[in-house]
């Protein structure tokens, strides 16, 4: 399935390079098409930033019980990450890039 460019319109976007095309601070995935970088928009960001968040209370609240691993940690921060990656391959739609740094 391919998605579709926020700049020429045409759908040229794999299912990965949508899922890693970054949020709103990144540089973007460039479309095949005509070259220009995508990127996810706000929604992806805040998102993203919110599921992080509530990682991080939750290690800091273990940490303060006392039941802090390490092994658990670095798994629980991967398997964040990788859910938001996965939510922005599926459900959030491409953006045009607001960096003026990257075309």
């Amino acid at each position: 399935m391919k998605y579709t460019c926020p700049y020429c319109g045409k759908k040229s976007y794999s299912f990965l390079a949508k899922m890693f095309a970054g949020n709103m601070n990144a540089s973007g995935r460039a479309c095949p098409e005509c070259g220009r970088h995508s990127v996810h928009g706000l929604d992806s960001t805040i998102f993203s930033t919110a599921l992080m968040l509530a990682v991080f209370i939750y290690l800091v609240v273990c940490i303060k019980r006392g039941q802090f691993n390490y092994l658990f940690c670095i798994g629980l921060f991967a398997g964040a990450y990788f859910i938001s990656r996965l939510a922005d391959g599926l459900f959030f739609k491409l953006a045009k890039n607001n960096r003026i740094d990257v075309s």
